[in-house]
């Protein structure tokens, strides 16, 4: 004899007389049917006979994922539409006339055809600079579907891999077809599959495609797509991974999926002044170990993250695995300087928070190895030991102007992000990422307001020295400002505060 299922509600809420609206979990509000409240997994959920809603998640109605992310993502829509709109018979008739001067025809996925000249071009460019672009997938796996076509390669994605390809390349003659893989990139990934077995590809192409229209400067294009990646890792449970494999390439995929759209996120979330939907840091519990590291039990319940902010040691020790701590300390660093104004200044808790976020900085500080000599690496560690500097000053500007000790630690995190910069040759790297531009421009400001109260009571000497510091960052942007037009907008910023401030 079977049991029946569960009755459905008519109100559209789940739960029983013994649950508020909104107390039943996320699934069972999914499904329309009456949740018990048990936790950690609740009746229905743990009586899953597919398994597919055995993950059992209690979050406040009023802050779902779902209902947060949709608000976010049909604003963006509606904006992007517009942009589209009235660019679309531009980008239609640039691309016809780029293919028929051009003459190239892109290999279809699922061809028998090898890549032509230019696309070799492309791919070489792109894998060259991939680990800078979190790029998640296993490199040699996917670059050996290209011959086998087994899986194949999601159509968005090689689309936007040749896009970047086009971009990052030194020669001319691939660099001119950027223009027309542009539009082509776009159309390709509004139509991508988010199937289970194309999932990692889609995300893939977002991150991607969300990071090379930051790049170009359309922020708007760019924060949707990385959002979007962002809720399809939440969507389909990539924060609650507790099985891994290290040897199976499509485990380590998963977690690294994860921890680079989370990074993405936190980071471009600061870097634009916008809320994630979802955060991180606060909104949610994360069981996914950090990326290399084996699955831990976690302490009293509190996730990778929450054993992470308390202070615990962990395994998370490779490249990867710092920066998204250092990423994840800027997200809650920044979110302490917004929410740390006026009246809030005053609370007795203040100084705790500061002192516990320093000990974690410290903490983190000390376990980041230094800067190596070698030019993909030396990218990687630059952004990551930035990022902890970044979020030292995020944290004390709200306190500068009261504390003495928080304008010095303030101060002297922006020169080492100036040091670094400056002893890093960083004109050889070629590529860098868009966001040290928000980050330089963040240190830069620092010094200006250092400079404006040492200026008349500081002997020369000092003032030179962070005269030096803010001008070695300048000039850093400066390097990169022709290809990158974050890097140009930040700098005419920075340069229009000091003409302002007279430094």
């Amino acid at each position: 004899m079977t049991s029946s299922p569960p009755p459905k509600e008519t109100s559209g809420a789940s739960g029983t007389s013994g649950l508020r609206r909104g107390e039943a979990c996320t699934n069972c509000r999914h499904r329309k049917i009456r949740c018990d409240g048990v936790k950690p997994i609740c009746g229905p959920c743990s009586q899953s006979t597919t398994g597919r809603w055995q993950e059992c998640d209690f979050v406040p109605y009023s802050r779902t994922a779902t209902r947060v992310l949709k608000e976010q993502i049909q604003s963006l829509e509606a904006h992007i539409e517009e942009l589209q709109a009235a660019k679309s018979s531009a980008d239609t008739s640039a691309r016809g006339q780029q293919s028929a001067s051009q003459g190239i025809s892109l290999v279809p996925v699922g061809g028998r055809d090898s890549p032509q000249p230019s696309q070799r071009v492309w791919l070489t460019a792109f894998f060259e600079r991939a680990h800078d672009l979190h790029f998640f997938l296993d490199i040699p796996r996917f670059r050996q579907s290209f011959q086998t076509r087994s899986p194949a390669p999601l159509p968005a994605l090689l689309d936007v891999i040749y896009l970047w390809g086009a971009r990052l390349s030194s020669d001319t003659a691939a660099q001119a077809y950027e223009s027309s893989l542009l539009p082509r990139s776009r159309q390709s990934i509004a139509m991508a599959s988010t199937a289970p077995d194309t999932l990692l590809h889609t995300m893939q192409a977002r991150l991607l495609y969300g990071q090379y229209c930051y790049a170009i400067g359309k922020n708007v294009e760019g924060c949707y797509h990385i959002t979007g990646a962002w809720s399809l890792a939440l969507g389909t449970g990539l924060h609650r991974i507790t099985q891994v494999n290290p040897t199976r390439s499509e485990d380590r995929e998963r977690v690294n999926a994860f921890w680079h759209t989370a990074d993405l996120a936190c980071l471009w979330s600061c870097a634009d002044g916008a809320p994630m939907p979802v955060s991180c840091t606060r909104d949610m519990t994360v069981l996914t170990p950090w990326p290399g590291a084996p699955p831990t039990p976690s302490i009293e319940g509190r996730g990778t993250i929450g054993d992470f902010f308390a202070g615990h040691e962990d395994a998370g020790v490779g490249s990867l695995a710092l920066l998204s701590k250092a990423a994840l300390l800027l997200h809650r660093c920044t979110s302490f300087r917004v929410d740390t104004t006026g009246d809030a200044l005053a609370n007795e808790g203040i100084d705790m928070q500061v002192q516990t976020l320093d000990e974690v900085i410290t903490a983190l500080g000390q376990r980041l190895p230094p800067l190596p000599e070698e030019a993909g690496p030396l990218r990687a560690a630059l952004l990551t030991h930035t990022t902890l500097r970044v979020a030292v000053i995020q944290l004390h500007t709200p306190l500068s102007d009261l504390n003495p000790s928080s304008r010095r630690q303030r101060a002297v995190a922006a020169r080492a992000v100036a040091r670094m910069a400056s002893e890093a040759n960083i004109a050889r790297l070629g590529y860098l990422n868009p966001l040290m531009a928000v980050f330089w421009a963040a240190a830069c400001h620092a010094l200006i307001d250092e400079l404006v109260l040492l200026r008349g009571t500081n002997p020369a000497e000092d003032v030179r020295e962070w005269l030096g510091a803010l001008g070695a960052l300048e000039e850093a942007m400066k390097i990169f400002a022709p290809r990158c037009p974050i890097f140009e907008s930040k700098l005419a910023i920075v340069r229009q505060v000091r003409v302002a401030v007279g430094i």
